[in-house]
């Protein structure tokens, strides 16, 4: 190859270029969904809110983590999500210490979930 010519992989029409991939709008729309998603739904009170367990454990195992941080006022649609009360400072702390993936406010939390007080579950 004479001096000067550059390697054949960098000539032609859109060769030696840089372009980004097409997923990579896609992925930075569904991150910044997902973020503003979780920041509007963050709990509003700190006396009382929604925890979302993981989805693989069982109801009662969710449901015991959450009475260990408070006092629950009602359950979701779905097994892994609970409404808790306290009345003790550190609500969400207990919460995610106790194995909660996300707090939600409770409001929105009833309103996207469902949900059902706990002396009424069956």
């Amino acid at each position: 190859m004479p001096i000067g010519t550059p390697p054949k992989s960098e000539t032609g029409p859109g060769k030696g270029r840089r372009t980004s991939p097409a997923w990579l709008p896609v992925l930075v729309l569904a991150a910044s969904t997902v973020a503003l998603t979780v920041t509007a739904a963050e709990p509003r009170r700190e006396d009382r809110m929604a925890a979302v367990f993981p989805p693989w454990w069982s109801a009662a195992a969710a449901a015991g983590a959450a009475a260990s941080a408070g006092d629950l006022s009602a359950a979701g649609g779905w097994n892994n999500v609970l409404i808790v009360h306290s009345d003790s400072p550190g609500l969400g702390r207990r919460l995610l210490a106790s194995g909660a993936l996300l707090l939600v406010d409770a409001n929105l939390a009833r309103t996207c979930f469902g949900s059902t007080p706990q002396g009424n579950r069956t």
